[in-house]
C-alpha cells in the first residue's frame, strides 16, 4: 500500500464499508457464505405438530431452541474469526482506515487512522468507533486501495501550481486566457510596473481589467497583442 496520507473527499469517504459492512465486503468470504447458512425455526414447529403426545411435543421444541443456540454458537464464532481477518488485513497494509477525529466539527474531514493505533484501540464495531487512551475516532469507513486517489490528488496538485508562483523562465508558458497581476504582467513584457501604471495613466498600454478600487489584472491573450502590434523593423517607424 502507498504509505502517504492523502486527504479524501465526501463521496471517496462514503465508498468505504463501515467495520460491519467489512466483514461481507472484505472477510474470508467462505466465513461469510457459511454465516449466512438459513435456519428455518418453521421447521422446528412442524416437529412439534407432528408430535403424538405432550412430552414428545416437549422434547422436539428443546431440541429446536438447543439447534437454535447452537446454530447462534457457530454464527458468533464466524464473525469473530471474520473480524480477525479484517484486523489482519489492516495489521498488513491491505486495508486502511480512515474516521472522524472526537469531538468533531461540522467542517472536519476524515482523517487516516494509523494501523497500530487501530489494532490497539478499543472497537465497536456496531457503531463503526475507535477509543484508544484519550483519542476517539467516528464513522470509520475502511479502504481497499485508495492509491488511484492518491495519484489523483498529486496531478491535481500540480495542475493547481499557480503559473504567478513559477520563476520568469517559465513565463512563457502562461495560459493565454490566464488573467494575471500587474507585476507580472510588466515582467510578462519586460517592462517595469511602474511603466504599465504609467500607461494606465496616459493611455496607449494594454487593456486591462479593474477589480474593486485597487486591484488590476491583464488577459495574457491582451499583453501578446499589444506587444505585437508595437513591433517595429527599425528606429524610422517610431
Amino acid at each position: 500500500m502507498n504509505d502517504q496520507n492523502p486527504e479524501i473527499d465526501e463521496k471517496t469517504y462514503l465508498e468505504g464499508a463501515s467495520l460491519t459492512e467489512a466483514l461481507s465486503e472484505f472477510g474470508n468470504p467462505e466465513l461469510w457464505a457459511a454465516y449466512n447458512i438459513e435456519f428455518n425455526p418453521a421447521a422446528h414447529r412442524h416437529d412439534i405438530q407432528k408430535s403424538g403426545n405432550f412430552m414428545e411435543g416437549l422434547s422436539a421444541a428443546l431440541g429446536g431452541l438447543q439447534a437454535m443456540s447452537q446454530l447462534k454458537n457457530r454464527r458468533d464464532n464466524i464473525i469473530q474469526e471474520l473480524k480477525s481477518d479484517i484486523l489482519n488485513l489492516i495489521r498488513r497494509g491491505d486495508l486502511m482506515a480512515y474516521g472522524f477525529k472526537e469531538p468533531r466539527n461540522l467542517s472536519d474531514i476524515p482523517v487516516k487512522i494509523p494501523a497500530d493505533l487501530f489494532l490497539s484501540g478499543e472497537l465497536n464495531w456496531d457503531h463503526s468507533e475507535l477509543k484508544y487512551k484519550a483519542l476517539e475516532f467516528s464513522g470509520i469507513r475502511l479502504f481497499r486501495d485508495i492509491s488511484p486517489i492518491i495519484d489523483l490528488k498529486a496531478e491535481n496538485r500540480n495542475k493547481e501550481i499557480s503559473p504567478l508562483k513559477n520563476k520568469s523562465k517559465n513565463i512563457a508558458d502562461l495560459d493565454h486566457d490566464l488573467h494575471i497581476d500587474e507585476k507580472r504582467a510588466a515582467e510578462y513584457l519586460g517592462i517595469s510596473f511602474r511603466t504599465l501604471q504609467g500607461y494606465r495613466v496616459k493611455g496607449g498600454g494594454p487593456e486591462f481589467i479593474k477589480i474593486g478600487k485597487k486591484s488590476v489584472r491583464y488577459k495574457v491573450q491582451d499583453l501578446i497583442d499589444w506587444a505585437n502590434n508595437h513591433k517595429k523593423k527599425n528606429t524610422s517607424q517610431y
